[in-house]
């Protein structure tokens, strides 16, 4: 499974925090403010760059030195999907 970005919102560091910011044409739209930690935007990286669901939970795995993949898929998965259901990425 593979995933493609809207390219709708932009990634933004505020006060040490990684935001996901929505790109809208009215401050009420921004509902879908989304502030993620920094595998978050591992992930948020991963999809923009045409990886599929297993290569990033290879990388996770590798980076991040965690050997429990069936966890890893399964919360990569959730978090890919609220991407989704918020409007940032489709799944292809």
């Amino acid at each position: 499974m593979k995933f493609q970005s809207l390219h709708n919102y932009s990634i933004s560091k505020i006060g040490g925090e990684m935001v996901l910011v929505p790109i809208v044409d009215s401050i009420a739209k921004m509902d879908s403010l989304l502030v993620i930690n920094e595998t978050g935007a591992f992930i948020v990286e991963k999809m923009e760059a045409g990886l599929s669901l297993s290569e990033i939970v290879d990388g996770i795995i590798h980076t991040y030195n965690n050997d429990d993949r069936a966890q890893v898929e399964k919360e990569t998965l959730a978090f890919a999907e609220g991407l989704c259901k918020r409007g940032f990425f489709n799944k292809v």
